[in-house]
């Protein structure tokens, strides 16, 4: 059966529609620690995510500038300074000085600045290993992946200037 350019044209209009659907996840605002130097909690907005193991990743915006602040619940080294890696497919995001601060005796966090680059890469792969001192993964669920693409393109779209 011969489909007609109409027929191809309106079924290809229908996707495109749905893949542009606008995020459902929007800022809420809360205070955190950004500066890794002064520990003082801050007004921010941020976008939330929480996958595996109860870990949180937070899109945080600043005025100008946007972080990735990610909790988490496994004793990864707390209080420990060291190199950090964040696999995302086959490229890296990497601070060679990073600390996992102490939140309680179960969880801590760690914040790395994040440049547009690095935003548009965890959008477009996602998150697939957390490295922290070479010693220590965590890998995440490719379920876990797609929900950290998401609220990154949804952070994407509402902090990086259009062209």
């Amino acid at each position: 059966m011969r489909r007609s350019p109409l027929t191809l044209l309106f079924f290809f209009s229908v996707i495109a529609a749905f893949a542009q659907m606008p995020c459902d996840k929007g800022f809420r605002s809360d205070s955190c620690i950004i500066n890794r130097f002064t520990y003082a909690k801050e007004a921010v907005e941020l976008m939330e995510v929480t996958i595996k193991n109860n870990y949180q990743l937070q899109f945080i915006r600043k005025d100008k500038k946007t972080y990735l602040r990610i909790i988490v619940r496994d004793n990864l080294g707390f209080g420990q300074i060291g190199e950090f890696v964040l696999i995302c497919g086959k490229k890296q995001i990497y601070d060679k000085d990073i600390k996992l601060v102490t939140i309680d005796k179960s969880s801590g966090w760690f914040i790395l600045e994040l440049n547009p680059n690095y935003i548009q890469t965890i959008r477009d792969l996602g998150l697939n290993k957390i490295i922290f001192r070479d010693t220590v993964e965590f890998l995440v669920p490719k379920s876990d992946s797609e929900k950290i693409k998401q609220t990154a393109a949804c952070f994407f779209e509402a902090v990086v200037p259009k062209e």
